[in-house]
C-alpha cells in the first residue's frame, strides 16, 4: 500500500471512525432556541469528539449564502504525527439552513459520505466560549451513526462547560463514553509550515471524473479509433487510481521523512 493511497485511506476512514452506531433511530436532540448562526460563525476548537485520535482539530464555519454555510475540518492525524511526519489535513464540507427561524437545526454534507446528508445540530452555546454540536445520520431505518463535539474559541475550555455540554446531551439520552479529548498541547502546523498538506473537499472527485468525460468527448470529437480509445482508457484508469498525486496529497518536499515502510497499514486507520 502506497504512502499516498495511506493518507487518504486515513481521511476516509478518520471520517467513520468518528462516529458512533446505534440500532433505531437517531436520538431528539432539540437544537438551541433563537440560535443566531451569525454569532455562531468563525472558528472553533474542538475539545472533546466521539470516537477519535485526531490531534489539533478545529472546525470553521463561514456562510457561503444565505440558506448554506462551509464547514471545514482542520486537524492532524495521530499516526504521521508518531511517524514524526509535519502535515496537515483540511477537510470541508457544506451545511443547509433549511429553517430560517430555527437555525440550530441544520443539513451536513461531507464529500466522503457516500450516504448522503444528515441532521447537524447546534443545541447549546455562548457564542463566545463554548458550543455543543451533534450530528446523526439515519442510514436504514433501524440503524443510524452519531456524532458529537463540544467546542471552545480558545485550545482550553473550562471544565465547567464541558460538563455542562455533557448533561445536556446526556438529557436528549445521548451516550456521553464516546468522548475522546483533542491534544492541542503538542506543536499545531498550519499549511504554510509543512510540507504534506492533505486536502479534500467537495471538487476533488467531481474534477478528476469531470476532467475524464472531457477527455473521451474529445476523442469521440476526433473520431479516435477503438485501438485508440482502448489505450485511452488504460491511461484513464491510471490516472484515476494515483489521482492522489495532484488532487488529495502532496508528497514531502525533499528530505523531509515519511513514515517507516514497516509501519503497519492498519495503524493509520485511526479510531
Amino acid at each position: 500500500m502506497t504512502f499516498k493511497l495511506l493518507c487518504v485511506l486515513a481521511i476516509i476512514v478518520a471520517s467513520a471512525s468518528a462516529h458512533d452506531w446505534g440500532m433505531g433511530s437517531c436520538p431528539s436532540v432539540a437544537p438551541m432556541s433563537n440560535l443566531s448562526i451569525e454569532k455562531f460563525l468563525g472558528l472553533w476548537y474542538v475539545i472533546e469528539q466521539f470516537d477519535t485520535s485526531s490531534t489539533c482539530l478545529t472546525l470553521n464555519f463561514q456562510r457561503t449564502s444565505e440558506t448554506s454555510l462551509s464547514i471545514t475540518k482542520n486537524r492532524q492525524f495521530y499516526i504521521l504525527d508518531r511517524a514524526g511526519l509535519d502535515h496537515t489535513n483540511s477537510y470541508s464540507g457544506t451545511l443547509d439552513i433549511p429553517y430560517a427561524n430555527n437555525q440550530g437545526l441544520l443539513r451536513v454534507k461531507w464529500p466522503l459520505n457516500a450516504a448522503g446528508k444528515g441532521d447537524y445540530i447546534i443545541f447549546d452555546t455562548d457564542y463566545e466560549k463554548y458550543a455543543g454540536v451533534y450530528d446523526c445520520q439515519q442510514i436504514a431505518f433501524f440503524l443510524y451513526r452519531q456524532s458529537a463535539a463540544i467546542l471552545s474559541r480558545t485550545p482550553h475550555l473550562d471544565p465547567m462547560y464541558t460538563d455542562r455540554v455533557k448533561r445536556r446531551l446526556e438529557s436528549f439520552k445521548v451516550d456521553t463514553e464516546e468522548f475522546n479529548v483533542i491534544d492541542h498541547n503538542i506543536t499545531c502546523k498550519g499549511k504554510d509550515q509543512t510540507d504534506l498538506n492533505i486536502n479534500v473537499d467537495k471538487d476533488t472527485f467531481k474534477n478528476i471524473f469531470s476532467s475524464t468525460a472531457d477527455t473521451l468527448k474529445d476523442a469521440a470529437n476526433k473520431g479516435s479509433s477503438q485501438e485508440e480509445f482502448r489505450t485511452l482508457h488504460t491511461q484513464l484508469l491510471t490516472e484515476v487510481k494515483t489521482f492522489t498525486t495532484n488532487e488529495a496529497v502532496k508528497e514531502p518536499a525533499e528530505g523531509v521523512n515519511k513514515p517507516s515502510p514497516h509501519l503497519n497499514d492498519v495503524e493509520i486507520l485511526e479510531k
